[in-house]
């Protein structure tokens, strides 16, 4: 099996970097070549970009997830042309400071995602990751942040890499080959870096950052043909019995965008093609193997009880709580447009009407093959109304099902498909599915005690998770008109963020509308999430492309893509010393004065003593603990000296010859099209199987999840009031548990205006008293205050020879009379 893989750090960063926008779509046209099988990106940091290329991708790459972290995202996205069956993504707990603004990492968020694949028959895991910048390296402040992210990622791997063939290791890891960041990486896991394992196959591709063949490269690095930096990895590990071999290693994207003067990022792009192959003779593990040694621990950890029907709690009438919101259980206001109607209140309808599964899963051990699920009906564990019961599945870690009869079939004609429920994850969720499936009208549907994971459905609906992968499913099971066969089509993710409604332990309401033009809409506590088109947003879509690439094509054997190639007639300077090592021994260092060569940094502690319980024979020979040497305290060193190493300023490392413009490049090489030979056109995909039946077939680690007031109608009013007489009533007495003295006290004077008076007396005199008596002065205060200021003036006086306000000389008068006195200056204008 040949598996290709791409890596790029797409530089995304909104506003600061230049020409995103054009650069994000140039990236989004090449990835829809078709020439990748799975794509990890970095630095995506705008939900718009993403959406962009998730848009322009999605028939050759349909599957996708973005990792959402921090304060603006971890920019790490994965795209695939095979599902996922599971993701995660760990989050770094060290990752910059928060006060270097002008560096951002820690807002990032940043960590390491995984994507788990199905690849035939073989389990991949996919990392990507993208490490702290380095920004200096003569002054690198965060290589401690870049070492423990890269130990931690090491753990991950370790930690999650059971049960897989295959381990692939793809991103912007910040570090370059030999740092201690990159031993880590490749030491911890076993991981094996692409490039070094490629050998002759790499070329004269290298260099993946800071290249002068890069536009965004400093002029001045560019000027000097600096070759760059390699800091962007493909690294891998394969498992027992199975063998990866490298078929190539590249850079796919050449150094400018086509018709443009810029590159695609400041990044290159890293591409390599595995050979992937399982040796004959060591037998497959299946994951379903995998599964079952998992269910057997949980199974000898937990004790299980077997039910055989389906329990009801007899308290659950019985509410001990005060509880001041009327509640009667609800009644469809049409009934012809009903299909079906469940409140749950009714105990005696229920065990009559819902049916237990009796299945048993296919293709697993017999011990977790069982649908021994424990489902209960009982009120809500909080805020419930009294006489409002749901339906309650108490167990975890187990496979559970329940289903039942619609009143009457829905045949896909000419009237919308409303589907209504609400959902209370008490527990939360950690990773289990709440959705529930509209089952197709067949021979498969008539025993209802036979449901199962394989049972044919028309429409599966509602909320997931698993990790950081939070879902809400809407998935439609389309017949292809050329050959009958049926294809799950699964709706694009809404942009909203769907976290709060797994763990916030409220009711929340899920509603489905398929109208016959082919539009749906997707609510979320009566609130539009998304919508769209069964034509135009699913995956993969409802019509196939009119062309593919003929895959009979093949690229000629003169086809040259290289667009740079090394110049043949450059040779090696003959000063050049590719064996001359990057760092010396500093030939003009001195040993300090007052060296102790003669002392041992560390000693034995003169004062410890063995323990009395010591056993010679047992023990070994008892050694006092080492501290340090207080001779060496108040020395410039103690021990062996050494020269410290510097950098060899004749270093050049190995010499490789300059690139230059390939004579025979002729641009990537793209096999021709040719009409779809199972090209069909569906108008109408709203035109599905009839449903009969509806159901739960779920498996969940958290316990304790209910379901309430399912309704399937035509009529959206119909569901409107449903949802008025059941959901609008829980919030309401949500609300008022939990509103606080003050939000009561508004409500009331709402009804009381006058109280706002009484609130002005009580609450606003005694303030306006307060205020005044530590605010005001008295006369007192003021005249003792003018004293003191008098008598600092005074003593100023005594102490300069200035003009003071005393200081005062004649002045003639002109009668004739006694002279009077006449002012220097005026003593308000100096003091002023």
């Amino acid at each position: 099996m040949k598996l290709k893989v791409i890596t790029l750090n797409c530089w995304g960063i909104p506003v600061i970097s230049k020409d995103r926008i054009a650069r994000m779509k140039a990236i989004a046209e090449e990835l829809s070549s078709n020439r990748y099988d799975i794509v990890c990106l970095q630095e995506v940091w705008a939900d718009s970009d993403y959406e962009l290329i998730k848009e322009k991708v999605k028939t050759v790459l349909p599957h996708s997830y973005y990792f959402h972290s921090g304060v603006i995202g971890s920019g790490i996205c994965i795209f695939s042309k095979f599902p996922f069956q599971d993701v995660f993504f760990h989050q770094w707990p060290v990752n910059g400071y928060v006060h270097k603004l002008q560096h951002g990492d820690w807002f990032g968020g940043k960590g390491v995602g995984l994507c788990r694949l199905k690849i035939n028959d073989f389990n991949v895991n996919v990392y990507s990751a993208h490490l702290h910048a380095e920004y200096d390296r003569n002054c690198d402040e965060y290589m401690a942040h870049r070492v423990l992210q890269a130990f931690d990622t090491a753990q991950f791997i370790k930690l999650t890499s059971g049960g897989a063939d295959v381990v692939i290791l793809a991103g912007d890891l910040n570090t370059e080959p030999g740092d201690l960041a990159y031993r880590i990486l490749t030491a911890a896991t076993g991981l094996a870096d692409a490039f070094e394992e490629a050998g002759d196959k790499v070329g004269h591709f290298f260099s993946t950052n800071e290249g002068y063949t890069n536009s965004y490269t400093d002029a001045q690095l560019i000027d000097k043909r600096f070759i760059g930096k390699r800091i962007d990895y493909i690294m891998y590990r394969s498992f027992t019995g199975v063998h990866v071999d490298i078929h190539s290693y590249e850079h796919p994207l050449p150094s400018r965008v086509r018709d443009c003067n810029y590159s695609y990022s400041d990044h290159e792009a890293v591409c390599s093609t595995f050979d992937i192959s399982r040796d004959e003779h060591v037998p497959l593990v299946s994951c379903a193997t995998r599964i079952a040694v998992e269910f057997n621990l949980a199974q000898t950890i937990e004790d299980e009880d077997d039910f055989d029907g389906v329990t009801v709690e007899e308290d659950a009438l019985e509410d001990k709580n005060i509880n001041d919101v009327p509640y009667e259980s609800p009644v469809a206001s049409d009934r012809k447009s009903v299909y079906l109607a469940e409140h749950f209140d009714d105990i005696n309808k229920f065990e009559k009407k819902w049916v237990r599964s009796q299945a048993k899963k296919d293709g697993i051990s017999e011990e977790i093959s069982k649908y021994d699920g424990i489902w209960k009906v009982e009120a809500s564990q909080k805020d419930n109304l009294i006489g409002d019961l749901g339906l309650v599945l108490k167990s975890k870690a187990k496979h559970a099902a329940i289903s039942s009869k619609l009143e009457k079939p829905f045949i896909f004609a000419n009237k919308p498909l409303i589907v209504q429920y609400e959902v209370i994850l008490q527990e939360g969720q950690e990773c289990g599915g709440a959705y529930l499936k509209l089952l197709t009208d067949g021979p498969e549907t008539k025993d209802l005690k036979q449901f199962q994971d394989k049972t044919p459905y028309t429409i599966m609906f509602g909320p997931d998770k698993c990790g950081n992968d939070h879902k809400l499913h809407f998935i439609f099971r389309h017949k292809n008109p050329l050959n009958g066969t049926l294809e799950e089509k699964h709706c694009r993710k809404p942009k909203d963020r769907l976290e709060d409604s797994f763990k916030d332990k409220l009711p929340h309401l899920y509603t489905l509308i398929v109208r016959p033009d082919n539009t749906f809409e997707i609510w979320v506590d009566r609130k539009i999430i998304n919508s769209g088109s069964l034509l135009e947003d699913f995956a993969p879509p409802v019509n196939p492309p009119a062309e593919i690439d003929d895959p009979q094509d093949t690229k000629p054997t003169d086809w040259d893509e290289r667009e740079k190639i090394p110049d043949p007639e450059a040779t090696k300077p003959e000063d050049w010393d590719e064996d001359a090592p990057a760092s010396i021994i500093d030939p003009d260092a001195l040993k300090p004065e007052g060296w102790l060569d003669d002392e041992s940094p560390m000693i034995p502690d003169p004062d410890a003593k063995q323990p009395e319980d010591w056993d010679g024979e047992m023990d070994g020979e008892w050694e006092a603990p080492l501290i340090d040497n207080p001779k060496c305290v108040t020395s410039v060193g103690c021990g062996k000296w050494e020269a410290p190493m510097i950098t060899n300023p004749v270093y050049k490392g190995k010499w490789r010859a300059p690139l230059i413009n390939n004579p025979n490049y002729k641009g990537k090489w793209k096999p021709r099209r040719i009409p779809n030979p199972d090209f069909y056109e569906d108008s109408q995909p709203f035109r599905m199987n009839t449903i009969s039946a509806v159901g739960f077939e779920l498996w969940s680690m958290s316990q304790d999840i209910l379901f309430d007031n399912i309704i399937i109608t035509d009529e959206l009013s119909v569901a409107n009031q449903w949802a008025d007489d059941t959901f609008e009533l829980k919030r309401k007495k949500i609300a008022k548990d939990s509103e606080s003295v003050v939000q009561r006290m508004l409500v009331y004077t709402e009804e009381y205006p006058w109280l706002w008076a009484v609130y002005v007396i009580v609450v606003g005199f005694p303030i306006v008293l307060i205020f005044y008596c530590c605010c005001k002065t008295s006369d007192k205060d003021n005249e003792q205050e003018k004293e003191e200021y008098d008598a600092a003036t005074a003593a100023t006086a005594k102490k300069t020879d200035e003009v003071t306000k005393d200081d005062e000389v004649p002045e003639p008068s002109p009668s004739g009379d006694a002279p009077r006195k006449r002012k220097l200056f005026d003593f308000k204008r100096l003091t002023a």
